[in-house]
């Protein structure tokens, strides 16, 4: 082996070395909006900062935050966080991943009265609400294609019911 390709050679693992350096560092980011409190000159901790009831998408670019999974909550509308871990004002590294869940908004929504619809007009009003339509015929004399009423539900203005419960609508026929 030559003296120049020695130090080719050389040169490149230190080039490489050099680079495994510098990329380590610029991947390193500390999050913002964290309060640092310091216990010595080289050691630093953070306290979680209290993210419950923001909206996850406006803060997830703020913090290093990730959902883990969505939950039903009567407290907290769709999209805001319900917990998080580590919970606020717990000491963590600065490179902590907080960890949330998210609502899906209430698990109950009003059934929307759908009564003298055409059952297309009203299919779609009643999966916009959250729950599944389904139709019965019913013999009638009435203009076909109407919803006449709920099977089985008593409806009343405010009523609310468990989203994603099946709503069978009696149709003339």
């Amino acid at each position: 082996m030559t003296r120049t390709s020695k130090i080719v050679i050389a040169l490149s693992f230190s080039f490489v070395f050099f680079a495994a350096v510098v990329s380590s560092l610029s991947l390193t980011r500390r999050p913002n909006r964290s309060v640092v409190q310091r216990k010595s000159d080289c050691n630093y901790e953070f306290l979680a900062p209290n993210l419950v009831g923001q909206d996850f998408n406006k803060i997830s670019s703020d913090y290093n935050v990730v959902q883990i999974k969505k939950d039903c909550s009567e407290e907290f509308s769709a999209g805001c966080i319900i917990s998080q871990s580590p919970r606020f004002g717990e000491k963590c590294r600065e490179d902590t991943t907080i960890m949330a869940v998210v609502s899906e908004g209430s698990r109950f929504a009003e059934l929307p009265d759908v009564r003298g619809r055409v059952i297309g007009e009203a299919s779609i009003k009643i999966s916009n609400a959250g729950f599944v339509p389904r139709a019965m015929v019913i013999p009638s004399e009435g203009e076909e294609g109407v919803v006449l009423g709920y099977y089985g539900i008593s409806y009343k203005k405010g009523l609310k019911l468990e989203k994603s419960k099946e709503i069978i609508l009696e149709v003339s026929g």
